[in-house]
């Protein structure tokens, strides 16, 4: 038995493509009182702002709840004139709002992420618990996660991706006809 694991463990994943994102601030968002709205406040404020969301999670536990978003680098000043400024609403919760995103015990603030987005085909599970093994055993930081059937969305540090791209060659195997992983440029949307 332990001989046909190390069989399978060592045989490659076969995907559709690795790409990794620009240089991204990442926000974890935390609540644990059932009447707090500071994170549908804060997402409408970004929207207002024309600010583009890239990555967004988000999961509950009990009362609790944890929303990880990632946002460009150069949209970074706009979140803090955003955080600074009080809410526009004037509705009783928007206090409460205010004030949970200025505590850092709610909002987690993380410089130079990168989003690393593997395209699995349908083998998101087998690839992921791969993809975790590896990393810790290599000290890459997971900062937040999610998955579909379609994509695998990792956040690690920015400077870690070069890395990345070498642990992961060692598990999976991409198409001849890969382009690169980084992108050749950067689309932004123009406010009018």
């Amino acid at each position: 038995m332990n001989e046909c694991y190390r069989e399978i463990g060592a045989m490659k994943i076969g995907i559709g493509g690795i790409k990794f994102s620009e240089e991204l601030v990442h926000i974890s968002h935390r609540t644990v009182v059932p009447a707090d709205s500071s994170f549908a406040d804060l997402i409408r404020r970004l929207a207002e702002k024309r600010i583009n969301v890239p990555f967004v999670c988000s999961s509950v536990y009990d009362d609790a709840a944890l929303c990880t978003f990632c946002i460009a680098t150069t949209d970074f000043p706009s979140l803090e004139r955003l955080l600074a400024a009080p809410s526009t609403l004037g509705e009783p919760a928007d206090a409460l709002s205010s004030a949970l995103l200025s505590n850092p015990e709610h909002l987690k603030i993380t410089q130079r992420v990168g989003t690393l987005t593997l395209f699995p085909h349908r083998r998101s599970l087998a690839l992921f618990g791969r993809i975790v093994e590896l990393f810790g055993q290599s000290g890459i930081i997971i900062h937040s996660l999610c998955t579909s059937i379609s994509a695998l969305a990792i956040n690690v540090d920015y400077h870690a991706l070069d890395l990345v791209a070498e642990v992961l060659g060692k598990i999976v195997e991409l198409p001849e006809n890969h382009a690169p992983f980084r992108p050749e440029f950067c689309v932004r949307q123009i406010s009018t």
